[in-house]
Formats: structure tokens, sequence, C-alpha cells
């Protein structure tokens, strides 16, 4: 399992921000911790990931042939 920051496609690094920290009532904080990441020269793939990860709003997505992900449902 990866814990990853997702964007939709057209979507700016700190468009998604603003949309997950919103979904998790934190949508000020995410932004300004984001901001201030940006105004200290952290690229903004690296920014976005570390605001959420300090956050615990990273989203969990399974790799292929990852053996941490769901096993089958037994019958």
């Amino acid at each position: 399992m990866a814990l990853v920051a997702k964007r939709i496609m057209t979507e700016t690094w700190r468009e998604a921000l603003r949309r997950v920290g919103a979904r998790a009532g934190r949508e000020a904080d995410c932004l300004a911790a984001y901001d201030a990441a940006r105004r200290e020269g952290t690229p903004e793939h690296e920014a976005a990931y570390r605001t959420l990860k300090e956050r615990g709003l990273l989203e969990h997505v399974d790799l292929p042939g990852d053996p941490s992900g769901a096993l089958p449902v037994p019958t």
C-alpha cells in the first residue's frame, strides 16, 4: 500500500490541497502550510505531499503485486 497525494488532471497542487483540506475541515490550515513551503522554495509537488502527510490526509492506494493489498473475500 502506498500513501499518495492525488490531484485531478487539470487541478493545480494548490487547488488539490484546497479540495482535500476542505473535505477534512482543514482548508485554511492546508493552504497556509502549502503557501509557506512554496515561499521557502519547496517544489509544488513536494510541498503538497508534505502538507498532506503532516495532517494525515494522504490517500492509501493499493499497488499491483503489493502483498499488503486487500485480500479476496472468502465465499
